[in-house]
């Protein structure tokens, strides 16, 4: 049996109903679906479940990154936009830097923190910064945030304060940095700030086997390749993913289309509509749907469902 479970890490349902494109693909399985609540904390805890593996609460990802002993914490890029009263983060999703731009924020960072006790290392694939302390505090992947209030987000719990002053003062370093004037010259969002978040002090381990996984996550790459286990780049398209199916996919919209509406609409094309298809004609046996804290669950014997008309898929998930 073919079986799919497909998680959109970064999805969000857009502000007001009206400026969410029509999906009809989706707002068909939702309906012939069982839909329910996501119990975990988060996508990367949905994914090592779905795998058959209970992780901890708190998931050190930057340790798992760094691969090495150390007080870890990853350091993501973010575009802040101010409002009336607070900080949002950018709805079009966090910024790509290059790797010049990073070298550039590496040789300015370690000079001028260096008495903070921090360093800020690039590996070509993920920022880390490194403590001479534990960060005792809990943190939140900005990933899937596009759009909402940073200051609900922000590091909390113990040495939560140390940390946010710590962005603060990295915010303040950035406002006028050169790669941003750099940036804005070529029309791209400035780069203002630094999301500390997934600390720990030892790498997850896998406790279990896992199956096959495709996803362009970094941390789900290092966790499977440390279990031995099969995992390739995210496909295109269900199409894609049917030629050689791994169990569990992971995609984000960003890398789709930087536009959320262009994204869903093209996530509609190359997966849900030909979702649908493919468990009516058995390609597909059972799939099972991550889209923000909702899991739709669906088998061959859903179709059957006829009577069900298609929902609103905006107002299916709230």
């Amino acid at each position: 049996m073919t079986q799919l479970a497909l998680a959109i890490s970064d999805f969000a349902l857009p502000v007001e109903a009206g400026s969410a494109p029509r999906l009809e693909g989706l707002g068909r399985l939702l309906a012939r679906g069982r839909v329910g609540r996501m119990a975990q904390p988060g996508w990367r805890h949905w994914v090592l479940q779905t795998a058959g593996w209970q992780p901890p609460e708190h998931l050190p990802v930057a340790s798992t990154l760094a691969g090495r002993p150390g007080h870890w914490m990853v350091a993501t890029p973010v575009h802040l936009l101010a409002g009336l009263e607070h900080l949002h983060l950018d709805p079009a999703g966090l910024p790509a830097l290059t790797e010049p731009e990073w070298q550039e924020l590496v040789s300015g960072f370690n000079p001028l923190f260096a008495d903070t006790g921090h360093a800020l290392s690039f590996d070509g694939a993920v920022a880390l910064l490194a403590s001479r302390e534990p960060f005792a505090a809990v943190t939140h992947d900005p990933q899937p945030l596009a759009g909402r209030d940073a200051g609900a987000w922000l590091p909390s719990g113990a040495g939560g304060g140390s940390l946010r002053r710590l962005m603060t003062e990295i915010q303040m370093w950035l406002h006028e940095h050169p790669i941003n004037a750099a940036r804005s010259r070529r029309g791209l969002p400035p780069v203002n700030g630094l999301w500390l978040w997934g600390g720990g002090n030892e790498a997850l381990v896998p406790g279990a086997a896992l199956p096959g996984l495709a996803t362009s996550d970094a941390f789900l790459r290092r966790v499977w390749e440390a279990a031995g286990a099969a995992c390739r780049a995210t496909p295109a398209s269900l199409e894609a993913w049917l030629s050689a199916p791994n169990p569990i996919v992971t995609l984000d919209l960003v890398s789709i289309d930087r536009h959320p509406g262009t994204a869903l609409q093209r996530l509609e094309e190359e997966w849900f509509l030909p979702l649908q298809h493919a468990l009516s004609d058995g390609s597909v046996s059972r799939a099972r749907l991550l889209l923000g804290a909702t899991v739709a669950t669906l088998g061959r014997h859903d179709r059957l469902r006829f009577w069900r008309p298609g929902r609103d898929w905006h107002e299916a998930l709230r």
